[in-house]
């Protein structure tokens, strides 16, 4: 049966290396999942927010040099979690909260006027409190549009040149990786 809305919890399995892989992440705190979107640290989120004997599955394995798990394959799926997390897409997420947070007085008394309370909400809602606040903050119908297309719809990449190259190194490993299925 589908919710409205993010599950608390969030069962995937992962199709690498042949081996079918399950994990569960739990929602974690909105403010601090808000906070890792801001700075672009997908690795807070997967591995990072899984439970304990999970993450260090993850990070063992990258750790170890023989292993063929590469930093973007993980990067991949945590990209992938993030939909179930944040309502929306890594890369939306890191616009969204990354304007919010290097604006943070403007965003707090928009979301005072709104009774808004970031710290206490998931981060699905504050990324929706992000969208909100700056599509409020467009003169006009075209300007709230372009705003649209630059957060959920860049015309090229990933929107971050720093990683770009790094995953078109990468694209061969992800072509038949079916690697996120949530439930």
């Amino acid at each position: 049966m589908k919710t409205f809305g993010p599950p608390q919890q969030i069962t995937f399995n992962i199709d690498l290396d042949g081996k079918e892989l399950y994990g569960t992440l739990c929602q974690p705190n909105g403010i601090i999942a808000a906070t890792w979107a801001a700075n672009g640290s997908w690795f807070d989120l997967f591995p990072g927010a899984l439970p304990r004997k999970q993450a260090e599955y993850w990070k063992q394995r990258l750790a170890d040099p023989l292993d063929p798990l590469t930093e973007a394959a993980v990067q991949r799926i945590a990209f992938g979690l993030a939909e179930e997390v944040y309502g929306t897409s890594w890369r939306a997420a890191h616009q969204l909260c990354s304007q919010a947070a290097a604006q943070w007085f403007n965003f707090q008394t928009w979301a005072v006027a709104h009774q808004f309370d970031a710290f206490s909400q998931p981060a699905w809602r504050i990324t929706a409190a992000c969208w909100s606040w700056m599509a409020a903050g467009q003169r006009d119908e075209n300007a709230l549009k372009a705003l649209e297309r630059k957060i959920f719809h860049p015309a090229t990449g990933y929107g971050f040149p720093q990683q770009q190259e790094r995953l078109a190194a990468n694209q061969a490993m992800f072509n038949g990786l079916g690697l996120i299925n949530s439930q």
